[in-house]
């Protein structure tokens, strides 16, 4: 069973990066010239049966290291990721402060967080771009912090 477990991680991992084209960076939402790619300091992926098929929980830690902004910078993390054919994502949720700020609270945590139109990045950070490819979104994120999030597939 782990050996199965491990096969089929690192075909879903490797699936999307020959697919299609994947991108992330962070960038400065007022002054657009300041942006790079961003790093992902920590990824885990969670693999746990369910029924018929599996569940993959990705959990990523996203940070604007290396690109010199301070800490009165608030900068948008942006992700764009392809998923194997039959996948889809099934949940998001962000963390505040190590607290989780899931897409079904309605107060709590995560209201200081709005997205660039001001509109709640729990409703709406990640969007489907086309059949099997999504674009994630997460602002704002302190020049020189982390931010959690994990994606359920």
């Amino acid at each position: 069973m782990k050996r199965i477990a491990i096969l089929l991680t690192a075909l879903f991992l490797a699936t999307p990066l020959t697919a299609q084209y994947v991108s992330f960076y962070v960038q400065h939402p007022q002054q657009t010239w300041k942006y790079g790619t961003g790093t992902i300091n920590n990824a885990t992926v969670v693999l746990r049966p369910h029924g018929a098929f599996l569940q993959c929980d990705l959990y990523l830690l996203f940070s604007a290291k290396g690109l010199n902004f301070s800490s009165a910078d608030s900068v948008e993390v942006q992700l764009n990721f392809p998923l194997p054919a039959g996948a889809a994502v099934t949940d998001l949720w962000l963390w505040v402060d190590q607290q989780t700020a899931g897409p079904s609270s309605t107060a709590g945590p995560h209201q200081h967080l709005k997205d660039r139109s001001g509109d709640d990045p729990a409703f709406r950070p990640l969007t489907k771009t086309g059949s099997s490819s999504y674009s994630l979104r997460v602002y704002p994120l302190p020049g020189d912090a982390t931010r959690r999030v994990m994606i359920l597939m």
